[in-house]
């Protein structure tokens, strides 16, 4: 019988000993992976997509918002007088041009994965949505609102 219970001791002493070993290693893992991400940050190339300004415009001219709307009809981001936004989520592919589409008679500041936008009454602007690690996600607030949309990036 005190083979039997030596037996039992070495078994769990061995399984006791590997599941410690994964634990350190996992360990180990993340805090590298959170090592790499904070030297990322620190060297400013963290994994944040960014929004770029390519072109902006108040929409007098009916022609050109017509046309505009045309063109980004699948890539458009229409805001409503309180800030709703239309569509809530949406798709687009890594350095997608898009529209921000104030249609309305009150004027708003909209930001788009942290950067902000004046968008007048009627007034439009079309910007690029870049990022260097995809796939990424962007948020999109709107005056005092937040999170009115989210826009995920991918290749």
């Amino acid at each position: 019988m005190p083979k039997n219970n030596s037996m039992k001791n070495m078994k769990s002493f061995l399984v006791v000993a590997a599941l410690a070993v994964v634990i350190v290693g996992i360990g180990n893992w993340m805090n590298s992976q959170n090592a790499d991400q904070q030297a990322l940050i620190a060297a400013g190339k963290a994994k944040t997509p960014v929004a770029t300004t390519t072109q902006t415009g108040a929409s007098t001219n009916n022609a050109l918002y017509n046309q505009l709307v045309q063109q980004y009809r699948t890539a458009r981001i229409q805001f409503g007088a309180t800030c709703q936004a239309t569509p809530t989520m949406a798709s687009y592919k890594n350095g997608t041009s898009i529209m921000l589409d104030n249609h309305t008679n009150v004027a708003h500041t909209v930001s788009v994965g942290g950067t902000s936008y004046s968008l007048p009454t009627y007034g439009h602007q079309i910007i690029t949505l870049t990022s260097a690690t995809v796939p990424g996600t962007m948020t999109v607030n709107c005056d005092k609102s937040v999170n009115v949309a989210t826009i995920r990036l991918s290749q």
